[in-house]
């Protein structure tokens, strides 16, 4: 019996010792990747101007040629009066639209009705939202302006908004 209590009290004791081993070597390497972490924190405003908005690049790159930039701030109209709009303007002579940019120009178009009241940096705050409250603050916005704000018309702007920014 005094035998067996030995080995199993030497392997208890080995077994701790790999144990405290370990964790000692799992804390020292914990607290090495904290203190290679940066003083300060990125903050929301940091987060924000991470994201040029591309709405400006792609207008100004296929459409600014023939029109001036003050065009584009007023609503275009529904999905398919945007979806034909640059569809004609594809079919124009000297047309510089990228089919590639189609549907780039299209959310930005769309989400210049928001730019009409807000700058882009406000709008880029919607990415700090959820999906859910991204929703809740487009359908306030087009109640304010008094546009409809169905579900359809909601839905189309979020979208416009994740394809340009991503999120």
């Amino acid at each position: 019996m005094d035998t067996k209590f030995r080995v199993i009290f030497g392997f208890l004791l080995f077994a701790n010792t790999l144990l405290i081993l370990f964790l000692t070597n799992f804390t020292m390497q914990t607290r090495s990747d904290i203190s290679d972490l940066q003083a300060v924190l990125a903050t929301k405003d940091d987060v924000l101007n991470l994201t040029h908005p591309p709405q400006t690049n792609v207008l100004e790159k296929s459409c600014t040629h023939c029109h001036a930039e003050n065009k584009f701030s007023s609503f275009h109209g529904t999905e398919q009066d945007l979806l034909a709009m640059i569809s004609r303007m594809q079919g124009q002579a000297n047309s510089q639209i990228n089919p590639k940019d189609v549907d780039a120009i299209h959310a930005s178009l769309a989400l210049l009705q928001c730019n009409s009241c807000h700058e882009d940096r406000t709008t880029r705050k919607l990415a700090l939202k959820s999906p859910g409250e991204q929703k809740e603050v487009i359908r306030e916005m087009l109640v304010k302006s008094g546009s409809k704000a169905d579900q359809e018309e909601i839905d189309r702007l979020q979208r416009s908004y994740q394809q340009l920014l991503g999120f």
